[in-house]
């Protein structure tokens, strides 16, 4: 897993590199947490700290889990999650910015301030509402 954020680091730092003035790139990792090469704390944190103009890049992430606790979407702490795959993944998800959290609500979600761009043991529907909220920019952000 640290081998492929440190892959998509370098291709979100060209990318910014030709369009620095860009809605900050939205990185979507899609994972189990268990990471067996490295610390993903420090390279989730390398990857939201690249930046356009306009802010960091976005940290989101997927947790897949054989657990058979409730989905969890976006949430604002880690204090409900089950283990600590589940809340190191969590710990490198970006904050939704407020207009994901405006978008969010137009899909019938509320969402707490400080929710992150993070599930858990999401389900189909629940994956398909997470991309929604995090990938659509035309409207919410002026495009």
């Amino acid at each position: 897993m640290c081998a492929a954020f440190r892959a998509a680091g370098e291709v979100v730092s060209g990318f910014l590199a030709r369009y620095p003035n860009c809605f900050p790139p939205v990185i979507i990792n899609i994972s189990d947490g268990a990471a067996t090469d490295g610390n993903i704390g420090a390279e989730g944190l390398a990857i939201s700290r690249l930046a356009s103009t306009d802010g960091n890049v976005l940290l989101f992430d997927i947790h897949i889990s054989a657990r058979g606790e409730k989905p969890i979407l976006f949430p604002n702490s880690d204090a409900d999650l089950p283990d600590e795959n589940a809340r190191r993944l969590f710990a490198i998800s970006s904050c939704l910015p407020p207009p994901m959290l405006r978008q969010a609500g137009s899909l019938q979600a509320s969402l707490a301030d400080g929710a992150r761009g993070f599930a858990f043991n999401a389900d189909l529907t629940a994956v398909i509402m997470f991309l929604d909220i995090g990938t659509r920019v035309g409207g919410i952000f002026g495009l």
